[in-house]
């Protein structure tokens, strides 16, 4: 019911309805007439005039009640929509005007605001209780669980991982039913979380380890698995060696993008749009919601299919296993097995299958798949020498030469001829298939290929946790602007109250529409295009990008660093010229490399690692130009280099590889011992040892002292831009730890000592031979392309790997410094105090101590800075790591 007042209505309105009856009169707030409804400002007299029907209510009733009216006096009634029949049958109506003048009467169900305003927040607490959960799980443990003191069979626990890429998540702990501790005996608590499996012992939460740090003697002594036992345990700790990536139906993946928070967000401003009557925007919006989703979904299933499609394709291999060789499938493969690595007919079979250790034999792998670097790389089996059993494996260290990655690709195999452990306390057949003998370290998601596909299906995932900085810039845009909303729909409310033109409903969508401004619904859909439009931007520009929702964070980026080798010089080298040992003192011009003496071209033709696939010469681009500089040729099969047949020159030398030392950037060097055949046959077969690495570091191993103007000369040719390779060698008359002379002793024996040889006492007592020079090509585009990095106010550096002089003729000739070389300031470490100095570039003269807070005022002085990685490493000796990280933000 609806109480009205009734109010009078003079002779004039009566006329003005008509003879037929009286029309309804609507009042507004604005004529000053009191009301005793909030809801709606309208009165209904429902008067029907009569004529001249004296029994009806008519003009004369109406003045009288007017006359009440004026004397203040007022009757409230309640009035119904009634029909009096009156001598010519009308009607009372209401007004057709209405739509025009004022706000539509409520619905007579519509409860009060405040209880269809509780009502309401009600209904969103309820919606948003399993949404929060599924948004944050903090808030999913807070309301589903509760904290225990210890670890359970059926608990589960709330992984937090450090890397961004990875989502926290809850996961289930499970109680083994194979395998057991070693230590005490019992079973082990374990859970799954992010391809990786965690132990729990003795309450601690540890990796699964891995046999990948055991000593060397209980690799080549190894047996394999000799139990069933053993096997079930290691197959329930380890897992198999497969990606196991489920693939999501898109009905599954579908529902987990609309429950994102932008989602739900829009699709709460589509309702507010149609309460609004804005039902065509409305609909457009939820459309493009849909849709924009449904694209989404369609893209992650793609990413999702081709990370599966990474995963290797199962392979029957031969496995030592209870003492014989039995052929199983590589996804059965367990860290610890014995297995024999071969390249098979089939599609993938040159792929190796897992991590593993070269026990015997040799390889070329290509790991351009896992590090991008298309030089194949050689592998060589354990040594298994007495004194080296003891230590433990380092597979990132000196033993990398001994390991196969999964996912890399074999190109030469050689097999073994051991058929019992090297360490010779347990003996195992040879491989039946003629492949290396190899022990497994790693599989699954443990693996070097596993990492990767783990990587890129977090990092295709799109998460927003990645970028921290990014999150808490837009929160706090998001609150500055929610500010002025907040302001803006208070002043619409207290204006709209004020006028009274409008209900408290309408009001309350007005304000929350205002709020909801504040983060565009339609801002993913405009982030897509956007996205989309500047990958194929990239795209016609040959710059592909992996990871498409990083593109909008590339606004960020304020600085540019290039390596330069292969980077901002192309990866092809000339071998412009070699400097003999003769040439250093009076600093002569380098020689032809086709008039190089004949020392240097044996260091030339005996210290590489280069490969010989199908016919071709692969390796380090320096050693592949050097060797076909000199004019001469490498046999892999018989590790011996030796004078083209074009050649001239040094008719019947050769020399053959026998004990390889390969190059460690930390040593700075590359050493060999080879065979070396003279051309002249009275002379009889001799060893040597050859060594080739950086002019700073050779001349550290010279038996003598440097001859004068060698350091001139490198650093001569280094300022014309030159990568310099010092070479020395050194005539082995004596085995290792024997007097006995060389020439005594035979072939076989010779080289089985030779190769037991440590590296310290192969690279002593070295004589110099000369200096090698190349010459990086400049790329076309690379001073262009930097001077519109630096137009644009990116800061831009290079950091390389080369002698700092070198690095300096190629910053100069590409503009990243000063064409000026006396503005240019170089970082030196002293050997005595003041222990870091800057030294002028041009005239090696000191210009300052080096000082922290001198930094930026060397840079104001106009200087560009060039540090050292051995003056980096003395700055982090001497001051503390924020002081250091003051002046790598010079750089």
């Amino acid at each position: 019911e609806y109480n009205f007042k009734t109010l009078g209505i003079n002779a004039t309105d009566a006329a003005g309805a008509g003879v037929g009856g009286a029309a309804p009169r609507v009042v507004r707030k604005a004529d000053s007439v009191e009301f005793a409804s909030d809801a709606f400002d309208v009165w209904d007299d429902d008067l029907t005039g009569t004529g001249n029907d004296e029994s009806a209510p008519g003009v004369g009733e109406g003045s009288q009640q007017q006359e009440a009216g004026k004397s203040g006096s007022e009757t409230e009634s309640v009035q119904g929509n009634e029909s009096a029949a009156g001598n010519n049958g009308t009607a009372s109506a209401w007004d057709d005007g209405w739509e025009d003048e004022g706000p539509s009467l409520p619905s007579p169900f519509l409860p009060d605001f405040w209880a269809a305003f509780c009502l309401f927040v009600l209904l969103v607490l309820n919606a948003l209780l399993p949404l929060v959960q599924h948004w944050s799980i903090n808030a999913k443990t807070f309301i589903q669980y509760r904290e225990i003191s210890d670890f359970r069979d059926g608990a589960y626990v709330k992984v937090i991982p450090s890397d961004p890429h990875s989502p926290a998540e809850i996961v289930k702990v499970e109680e083994s039913h194979h395998y057991r501790c070693p230590d005490s005996g019992k079973t082990v608590l374990w859970f799954t979380s992010h391809k990786r499996k965690y132990e729990i012992v003795r309450g601690e939460i540890c990796k699964i380890q891995m046999p990948k740090n055991l000593t060397v003697r209980e690799y080549t002594s190894s047996q394999g698995y000799t139990r069933m036992k053993d096997v079930e345990s290691a197959e329930e700790r380890f897992g198999p060696n497969k990606f196991e990536i489920p693939m999501p139906t898109f009905k599954d993946l579908y529902v987990k993008q609309l429950l994102s928070p932008m989602s739900v967000f829009q699709v709460f401003c589509v309702g507010l749009w149609l309460l609004d009557s804005a039902w065509k925007y409305a609909l457009f919006g939820l459309f493009s919601v849909f849709g924009f989703e449904a694209t989404s979904v369609v893209t992650r299933l793609k990413n999702i299919q081709m990370i599966r499609g990474m995963s290797n394709t199962p392979q029957e291999i031969f496995t030592y296993r209870f003492g014989k060789w039995i052929k199983i499938s590589t996804e059965n493969l367990l860290p610890g097995d014995l297995i024999s690595v071969k390249r098979l007919p089939t599609s993938s079979g040159d792929v190796v299958p897992c991590d593993c250790v070269i026990l015997s034999g040799s390889a070329v792998i290509n790991e351009a798949t896992l590090t991008g670097e298309s030089v194949p790389q050689m592998k060589e089996a354990l040594s298994g020498d007495a004194s080296t059993l003891g230590r433990k494996l380092n597979i990132k260290g000196g033993d990398k030469i001994s390991v196969l990655y999964g996912g890399t690709t074999i190109l030469q195999l050689t097999p073994g001829t051991t058929t019992s452990s090297s360490s010779g306390e347990g003996k195992r057949d040879a491989t039946p298939d003629d492949g290396c003998l190899c022990y497994v370290l790693r599989t699954g998601f443990s693996s070097s290929q596993g990492k990767l596909v783990r990587m890129i299906e977090l990092s295709s995932s799109g998460s927003t946790s990645s970028n921290k900085d990014f999150l808490r810039e837009s929160l706090l845009m998001i609150c500055l602007l929610l500010v002025f909303a907040v302001f803006a729909s208070s002043y619409v409310l207290r204006k709209g109250f004020e006028a009274g033109n409008r209900t408290r409903y309408e009001l309350l969508i007005h304000c929350i529409l205002i709020v909801t401004s504040v983060v565009p619904p339609d801002l993913p859909m405009q982030l897509a295009i956007a996205v989309n439009a500047s990958i194929i931007h990239l795209v016609r520009k040959n710059v592909f990008c992996t990871e498409p929702f990083r593109v909008p964070l590339a606004g960020k980026i304020d600085s540019c660093f290039f390596d330069k080798t292969g980077t901002i010089t192309t990866d092809k080298l000339e071998a412009t010229g070699v400097v003999p040992a003769g040439g250093v003192s009076d600093q002569s011009s380098p020689l032809d490399m086709a008039d190089a003496p004949l020392e240097c071209c044996r260091v030339i033709g005996g210290c590489h690692s280069l490969l010989q696939v199908e016919g071709k010469i692969l390796g380090d681009p320096i050693e592949a130009a050097a060797l076909k500089a000199i004019g001469w040729d490498y046999d892999q099969s018989s590790q011996r280099s030796f004078p083209s047949a074009e050649s001239e020159r040094w008719g019947g030398e050769s020399v053959r590889i026998v004990q390889r030392y390969h190059f460690s950037s930390k040593l700075q060097r590359m050493s060999t011992i080879a065979e070396v055949r003279c051309s002249s046959s009275s002379q009889k077969t001799r060893y040597a040892v050859f060594t080739k690495g950086s002019p700073e570091m050779i001349a550290t191993l010279l038996g003598g002292p440097k001859p004068r103007g060698y350091d001139m000369t490198y650093q001569r040719l280094a300022r014309k831009g030159m990568r310099v390779i010092a070479l020395a060698y050194r005539n082995v008359s004596h085995l290792p730890g024997e007097d006995k002379p060389v020439e005594d002793s035979d072939t076989e024996s010779c080289h089985e000592q030779l190769k037991k040889a440590t590296r310290q006492w192969a690279e002593s007592d070295l004589v110099f031979a000369g200096f090698v020079a190349f010459r990086c090509l400049m790329r076309k585009d690379s001073k262009e392309i930097i001077g519109q990095l630096q137009k644009s106010n990116h800061h831009v550096a290079m950091i390389t790997g080369d002698n700092v002089l070198t690095a300096l003729h190629v910053a100069c000739e590409v503009g990243l410094t000063n064409a000026n070389r006396e503005k240019v300031a170089i970082l030196e470490k002293m050997e005595h105090e003041p222990y870091l100095q800057w030294i002028n570039a041009s005239t090696e003269a000191a210009i300052r101590d080096f000082d922290v807070a001198g930094v930026g005022k060397m840079k104001g002085e106009g200087y560009d800075l060039c540090v050292s990685g051995k003056a980096l490493q003395r700055c982090f000796e001497l001051y503390s790591g924020d002081e250091v990280g003051l002046v790598l933000d010079s750089f």
